[in-house]
């Protein structure tokens, strides 16, 4: 970008430019102000003066704050009004090219110079000052503002810095010692920050918006609801695709939008949630590209998922309720080992799963384990040796000094259980069994307060079986909780779970208490494991993977679980993929169009390949061949041109069902990086003002927006209205 300049040959290098001299007497650094001409703060001093008094039946006070309107004196018509100075004076600038200027020097400026002399003079830097100021038609043409607004933008979402850093003297003394003549980079407005976060989520959200509408595969949704700090309830709506340029999945925060009030029947069932998501769906107007819709076991999922298909239906599109519903493999797999660990009989576990999935009041966490403290509103105590351990890490988080000392002995602390936090239980067991000798250590220096809860050697055997237990649960969250991980994973996990409890069922045939917590947990897991024969995506997905096919299926289930599972899928297949048209040049009309040569009528003579198998099935044609090993990720095997070349149908309908999410973990983590937003400090930000912030920094942190046109960009006005605060 380059900048022009109105000054005179013989006027100083800039109105910037500074002139720094060292007092032989009092070694201090001082700045000429004879030489230096600084962009003085804009105040209402003038700014009036190209205002008018209203006329006929113009207001002449905002009636919701009643404040006074001032009318630009050089708009006829369309007339231009505001209430707000620095709105006038942004009008002002941009429509009539004039500039106001004060008379005092703003007081954060006074303290960015006062900061800015500190620092050079510290660094001893008075002589490359003077060859900066002579070089500063270099340095002014160096400054791209848009780019760095924009980039200022993506710092203070991403790094959740205060709205008002506008008003830092410190961050104005860092620009200019980086650049002094970009001293006037950022605007002093109280408002301005949230301005500019404003106009760029507005053009980040129509990039998201074109790319969705464009994405090589459907688009998946998932949603939850967060108690914000600031007592508000959000409801955040995150989307899984393949980017269409990129050939990647990509995860995005569509809305963060705010629920009602708190209180209330129905106030966050599935029917309250679904009005605030047909209107992210309408905003995007992404209804012929909604795909599957992953979710945790709770019933207003389920009373979503149906308002959703009702209203596709009125639209003239089919989306079963029952079919494209996926349910959240992590949620799945901590309800299981819950009722390993708290549930002691099957009907106990019956009743906590009939009460979580007919209630639609939405609950604000990642699961909803209420039918499973029973057992600990009893006592800790009482779930023997796991209660033990919970209660030693609860006796050394209780004081700081032993909290330190088992650390620095230990080198490592005892963690804590969460319900809410998956395999929470299994990280403190491994932890307290890697670190059992100082644990020890610990329980006898305590003895006195710890007695009730001393670790036996017994009670250490049934904590290593336990873990032992536990293990691959842990292993198959960490497998299918990231960003890459898809719907291909759900089922061949749970086919290993199920391997995994019917040999732990046969390892502990005489341990009683030990097998009816299996069983207890088998008995949840047995009810989702079944539930995947409903679904066609989960078979789909099995044998859509290059590496497994048909071939798993016969291999390690029961003959009868066959026939539905690849029935279901084949019909999946001819409903919604084998009459789909294809853009390719068919044998036909290239032969019409290049006749064949003498070479190629020898090469036919040589062909093996009939026209039988030429007009075999897609999908038949895939799932016949034996299962290979693949260097990449199904879904990228299945995005390589080579593959779309050959099966041009079937590949559309595996990067689709391979590009679902196993689990509904992005709206978790989007309320973890909203709580960092909503700080204590800063619980009087706006909903508004949260959700674009929250927005910018999911598409920015994605990767999904870049190559954002900077020239799009502007420091817009503080508008009228705008109640958000700027923290």
């Amino acid at each position: 970008m380059a900048f022009q300049s109105n000054v005179s040959s013989n006027r100083e290098l800039s109105v910037l430019s500074t002139t720094i001299e060292l007092d032989s007497t009092s070694n201090a650094l001082e700045v000429s102000t004879t030489s230096r001409k600084t962009r003085k703060r804009k105040t209402t001093a003038n700014t009036w003066d190209h205002a008018r008094e209203p006329r006929g039946s113009e207001p002449a006070r905002c009636p919701r704050k009643n404040e006074k309107i001032h009318y630009c004196k050089y708009c006829e018509s369309p007339t231009y009004s505001t209430t707000v100075s620095t709105s006038f004076r942004y009008h002002l600038l941009h429509t009539h090219g004039i500039e106001l200027e004060a008379k005092e020097e703003h007081p954060i400026k006074k303290q960015c110079d006062n900061l800015i002399k500190d620092a050079f003079a510290k660094a001893g830097e008075v002589t490359a000052m003077k060859q900066l100021v002579r070089d500063e038609e270099v340095l002014r043409a160096a400054v791209n503002r848009k780019a760095a607004l924009e980039a200022l933008v993506q710092l203070v979402t991403v790094r959740n810095l205060a709205y008002n850093c506008s008003s830092w003297p410190e961050l104005h003394a860092f620009i200019s010692a980086l650049n002094y003549t970009a001293n006037d980079l950022i605007s002093l407005s109280h408002g301005s920050i949230q301005k500019l976060v404003s106009n760029s989520y507005c053009v980040h959200k129509d990039i998201l918006r074109k790319k969705l509408q464009s994405s090589l595969s459907k688009i998946h949704l998932s949603a939850d609801v967060w108690s914000a700090p600031n007592h508000k309830a959000f409801l955040g709506t995150c989307v899984k695709f393949v980017d269409g340029d990129t050939k990647e999945t990509v995860h995005a925060l569509l809305a963060l939008s705010e629920l009602p009030g708190l209180d209330g029947p129905g106030s966050h069932g599935g029917a309250e949630q679904w009005k605030i998501i047909r209107n992210v769906l309408e905003d995007y107007n992404i209804w012929n590209k909604i795909g599957f819709y992953t979710g945790d076991n709770h019933g207003s999922n389920d009373k979503l998922c149906r308002l959703l298909s009702e209203h596709l239906k009125e639209k003239g599109m089919n989306w079963d309720a029952r079919k494209q519903r996926i349910r959240c493999h992590g949620h799945v797999i901590n309800l299981t080992v819950q009722a390993f660990l708290f549930m002691d009989s099957k009907e106990a576990v019956q009743a906590a799963l009939e009460q979580i999935e007919e209630d639609d009041e939405a609950a604000f966490g990642t699961d909803f384990t209420d039918g499973f403290n029973a057992q600990k509103v009893l006592g800790w105590r009482k779930l023997g040796p796991l209660g033990k351990v919970h209660n030693t890490s609860i006796h050394m988080r209780a004081n700081d000094y032993r909290w330190n000392l088992f650390k620095k002995r230990a080198g490592k602390a005892l963690g804590l259980d969460n319900d809410t936090r998956w395999n929470s239980w299994f990280v403190l067991l491994d932890v307290a069994l890697n670190l059992q000798e100082h644990v020890e250590w610990y329980q006898k220096k305590y003895y006195e307060n710890l007695q009730e809860d001393y670790l036996t050697p017994e009670d250490w055997r049934i904590l290593k079986e336990t873990r032992s237990f536990l293990q691959p649960f842990w292993k198959i969250t960490q497998l299918t909780e990231g960003h890459f991980a898809t719907l291909d994973r759900t089922l061949f996990t749970m086919d290993v779970l199920h391997k995994h409890y019917t040999q732990a069922f046969d390892k502990y045939e005489h341990n009683y208490v030990l097998r009816s917590c299996i069983a207890a947990s088998w008995a949840i897991f047995d009810k989702y494991y079944m539930l995947t024969d409903e679904i066609p995506a989960y078979g789909a997905a099995m044998i859509l993977h290059p590496s497994r096919r048909i071939a798993h299926i016969k291999k390690n289930w029961p003959k009868s679980w066959h026939k539905p599972v690849l029935d279901g899928v084949k019909k999946y297949w001819e409903d919604h993929y084998r009459g789909l048209p294809i853009e390719t040049t068919t044998p036909d009309l290239i032969d019409k169009l290049h006749p064949p040569d003498e070479y190629d009528l020898l090469a036919q003579e040589l062909d093996v390949v009939g026209p039988a198998m030429k007009d075999l099935d897609e999908y038949l044609s895939f799932t016949a061949k034996t299962p290979i090993a693949i260097d990449c990720s199904p879904l990228t095997w299945w995005l390589r041109e080579e593959q779309q070349r050959r099966y041009p149908r079937l590949s559309k309908m595996a990067i689709d069902i391979l590009s679902i999410p196993a689990m509904s973990a992005e709206p978790e983590r989007v309320f973890s990086g909203a709580r960092r937003t909503i700080s204590w400090d800063r619980c009087q930000l706006g909903s508004q003002t949260v959700e674009r912030g929250e927005c910018l920094k999911s598409w920015i942190k994605s990767g999904i927006t870049q190559g954002i046109p900077i020239d799009e960009l502007e420091e817009e006005p503080v508008q009228e209205g705008d109640t958000n605060m700027a923290v």
